[in-house]
């Protein structure tokens, strides 16, 4: 099913998240398009408007580095991460 490649290439995308959210993002957008009678641009809809609700929620997630590492926390801002130390931010590509 095309919805099933839009939250794979999701979850790729936004690996700092669950899956789960990933899914519920998706479904929740899918929804929003159900009384929609052209269906086949449903599927690149849902992709780029879970894209952006993603973005935004990653505009709020922090993640703290593995305990057994040196490294700084990061925190993650759309397309950039950048570092709480005193280094400079970097881009995620």
């Amino acid at each position: 099913m095309a919805v099933d490649l839009v939250i794979d290439r999701l979850a790729l995308r936004f690996e700092a998240l669950e899956r789960s959210d990933v899914e519920a993002v998706v479904a929740n957008v899918y929804r929003s398009f159900d009384d929609c009678l052209m269906r086949s641009f449903v599927p690149l809809l849902v992709e780029h408007a879970g894209r952006d609700r993603l973005l935004r929620m990653m505009s709020s997630v922090v993640v703290a580095p593995r305990p057994d590492t040196d490294v700084p926390p990061v925190e993650l801002h759309g397309w950039f991460r950048v570092a709480l130390t005193t280094g400079p931010p970097w881009a995620v590509l």
